[in-house]
């Protein structure tokens, strides 16, 4: 799979890979970062800045099935699980709808009814309904088959095998509806090309580019309003930490004895990146508060002296590693969105400290980082 984020050391492409398990039943073996020219068969054009266009603009412009207001959008770091995944989530959708799930049903078919009953008659349920378990999709009870099967009756017999998105985010998202095999759906994305296996018959190949991708029109395109341009960051995870700490008077030395962070990152898509920005952003909170310093002017860093000999940064044993504990909150519901985190985890634990100061030296402090030296004056 390929999808057009960057990687900012926001775990993009393991978690990107990891958001079509629910309908390719594994996650993707291979995942293309920062693709670029590979969305030319959209055809898709921009105008103007999707931030300064009027209403009126955007709905005479939406018209045009190939005009979107913009075609490559921000890779926000504390944003992008949520961003970046409901592209990818559509397009795995649109895979399943129609290459693997009519793949299922044939084969169940086939198995299950020898006197050549049309699977179009037989109760499977719908799509959503199916479910994989242990790299096997199954429903109502018919016999499991894993996603190699699956693809190869796909490819032979000429069912849905690629398809390629573009969607848009302006504090809500896109909607439009696409045709497919006759049938028509809603979706988050405002453009969309397919590719059917290679037993397609006559009428879809010739609608096929050179290339194998058929380009299709939306319909009924609902762009989120222009208005939304005001409003703040709608997408964001709470976090909250604790902070449990010594002070050794006679030193100023401060001493991280344990913390707790609790964290709402919505539906969690790869739990130990999850849990490796929460400890990563403590432990950069806690140099921000007690340890790191750059002093400004020409002896600063640009004199090309300093170095990691000079500048602080926290060890293990200055940032309390074996209690660091966290809960990461259960998702509000099924529909939770995914909520990107990134430097949220290491805000709270920078007041949770100055609080924690606060509380043992009765003094306020209104500079960072709180030195040794500083504390040290406090008991004087």
């Amino acid at each position: 799979m390929g999808v057009a984020a960057v990687e900012i050391g926001t775990g993009s492409q393991t978690s990107q890979g990891a958001v079509i398990a629910p309908f390719f039943g594994r996650a993707a073996d291979t995942v293309n970062l920062a693709g670029v020219n590979v969305w030319d068969p959209l055809k898709l054009v921009e105008t103007q800045s999707s931030f300064l266009m009027s209403e009126n603009y955007q709905t005479k412009m939406a018209q045009d099935p190939r005009w979107t207001p913009t075609i490559e959008m921000a890779s926000s770091a504390s944003n992008s699980a949520y961003f970046q995944s409901k592209a990818t989530e559509n397009a795995a959708q649109i895979i399943f709808n129609y290459g693997l799930w009519p793949a299922a049903k044939a084969i169940w078919a086939k198995l299950y009814y020898s006197d050549g009953t049309k699977y179009a008659d037989i109760d499977f349920g719908a799509p959503e309904d199916a479910t994989w378990v242990e790299g096997k999709l199954t429903t109502k009870g018919f016999i499991p088959l894993d996603l190699p099967t699956l693809a190869e009756y796909a490819h032979q017999h000429g069912f849905v095998t690629s398809a390629m998105v573009h969607s848009f985010n302006r504090w809500a998202w896109v909607e439009a509806d696409f045709t497919i095999d006759g049938e028509t759906k809603r979706y988050q994305i405002d453009a969309l090309a397919i590719k059917y296996g290679k037993g397609a018959n006559a009428n879809k190949k010739a609608l096929m580019t050179n290339d194998g991708w058929q380009l299709l029109d939306r319909q009924n395109v609902r762009y989120p309003s222009t208005d939304l341009n005001n409003a703040m960051v709608v997408y964001y995870a709470p976090c909250a930490t604790v902070v449990d700490l010594a002070v050794e008077p006679g030193s100023g030395t401060v001493e991280i004895i344990r913390t707790h962070t609790w964290l709402d990152a919505g539906k969690v898509i790869v739990k130990e990146l999850v849990e490796g920005q929460i400890e990563g952003g403590l432990v950069m909170g806690i140099g921000y508060a007690l340890h790191e310093y750059l002093p400004g002017g020409t002896e600063g860093p640009g004199n090309g002296t300093w170095n990691l000999n000079r500048y602080h940064v926290p060890l293990a044993n200055q940032v309390g590693v074996w209690n660091m504990e966290h809960t990461i909150l259960p998702p509000t519901g099924n529909h939770d969105q995914r909520k990107g985190i990134a430097e949220v985890v290491m805000i709270p634990i920078v007041p949770a400290i100055m609080e924690a100061l606060y509380q043992i030296t009765n003094k306020r402090f209104y500079h960072l980082p709180v030195t040794p030296q500083d504390i040290k004056e406090t008991f004087l």
